[in-house]
């Protein structure tokens, strides 16, 4: 690491010549006060000071620190910052970084651990081959685990919007109308597998918005699945009839009806 153009290391003892001329200074100011708190506290800032200037000095960066300090500052920022990114995945998408740091982690930990156990046991030898087995075994059933709910969830999930999807058809055939080319979903990517048709992601914003959205796209129903935000709320409670194009369908999707909402070109007074 470098500072101004030199590497940290070379400034460290310029930082305790600094030190140096500073605590002669303090010597003069304390001249010979004793054993008083002042220069008792002035011992301990002293001891305190070496201490950290020891370990700074000593202090090398390696990869491993910058993986998990950029994989750190990008789980904090898209935690604190966009909450709403992260609930959604962004943050999976640029965990990279952070993910190989702490499977590094864990192998030296293991292998640390695995050097104290061979310490405090009096091994011949350490046995190195116990760490890297325990954290594939770990991996493995956790993986087994994930994959399993995440299996069970996809299906559930699969067949649900092709419940919705067989809904909106069976809509659209009665009233003699077609599926629109593009819709608007708080489940764009399901929906629009489902339908072979494309779909917009609903947003947590005002009725005015999603009507901007909806003429921008040429997406003229809405389907909600699940709720979202402030919807389905916000379009059943009768202060938005005036942008919807005929009153709310309600789509029989096994346990968990969906919502269909027709929007108009524009809104008018209820």
């Amino acid at each position: 690491m470098s500072l101004g153009g030199r590497d940290l290391p070379a400034i460290f003892p310029q930082f305790r010549r600094d030190i140096g001329q500073f605590h002669r200074g303090i010597d003069r100011f304390l001249g010979s006060a004793g054993d008083t708190p002042v220069s008792l506290e002035y011992a301990v800032f002293v001891d305190l000071e070496t201490a950290l200037l020891t370990q700074a000095a000593e202090f090398t960066p390696t990869a491993l620190l910058a993986l998990l300090v950029s994989g750190g500052l990008t789980f904090l920022g898209t935690a604190l910052l966009f909450p709403v990114a992260t609930r959604w995945g962004t943050f999976l998408h640029a965990s990279g970084p952070l993910l190989a740091g702490l499977i590094v982690a864990a192998a030296l930990g293991a292998d640390a651990l695995v050097a104290r156990l061979s310490e405090l046991r009096h091994w011949p030898r350490p046995n190195i081959i116990i760490g890297p087995i325990a954290l594939v075994a770990v991996s493995a059933l956790m993986g087994y685990l994930q994959l399993s709910l995440l299996a069970d969830q996809a299906s559930r999930q699969g067949a649900r919007m092709e419940a919705v999807a067989a809904g909106l058809s069976s809509i659209a055939e009665a009233t003699g109308e077609e599926v629109p080319t593009t819709l608007i979903s708080d489940h764009p990517m399901w929906l629009a597998a489902a339908l072979d048709r494309r779909a917009v992601a609903l947003p947590d914003e005002e009725l005015s918005s999603l009507m901007l959205l909806s003429e921008a796209f040429q997406a003229p129903w809405l389907v909600l699945v699940d709720e979202r935000g402030r919807y389905p709320g916000a379009l059943l409670d009768g202060t938005a009839d005036g942008c919807l194009a005929g009153p709310p369908v309600r789509i029989a999707a096994k346990d968990s009806p969906a919502w269909l909402f027709r929007l108009a070109e524009r809104c008018t007074d209820p």
